[in-house]
């Protein structure tokens, strides 16, 4: 578990790179971001702190900058896996309902 959440934050403070590379970069790190996410669900560590606390930069981060998704993975994912649906949840096209309460109020 430790492992996974130096992922989140690894994909979270993942530095800039060079102008040509930034979509690849950008897609690598939302893959180790959501992939890790996903991981957490399944072993049950929604609650965690450290956790909660990466959702929080992770729903900044997509309101500042968006995010692109892989439409192929992502089909697969039922709404409760909100991290895979946040520009339909912030695009108005998904309740806000379906995140958790901490992240609720990121989101205008």
């Amino acid at each position: 578990m430790k492992e996974l959440l130096e992922d989140l934050e690894y994909a979270l403070e993942y530095p800039q790179p060079p102008p040509f590379c930034v979509i690849l970069s950008a897609t690598l790190a939302n893959d180790v971001w959501l992939d890790s996410r996903d991981k957490l669900h399944e072993l049950g560590e929604d609650e965690n702190p450290q956790l909660k606390k990466w959702e929080k930069k992770f729903v900044r981060a997509v309101s500042k900058y968006g995010i692109n998704y892989r439409e192929k993975y992502r089909a697969s994912k039922p709404l409760s896996y909100w991290w895979w649906w946040l520009d339909k949840i912030m695009d108005g096209k998904l309740s806000k309902d379906l995140l958790p309460e901490h992240v609720r109020d990121l989101i205008s």
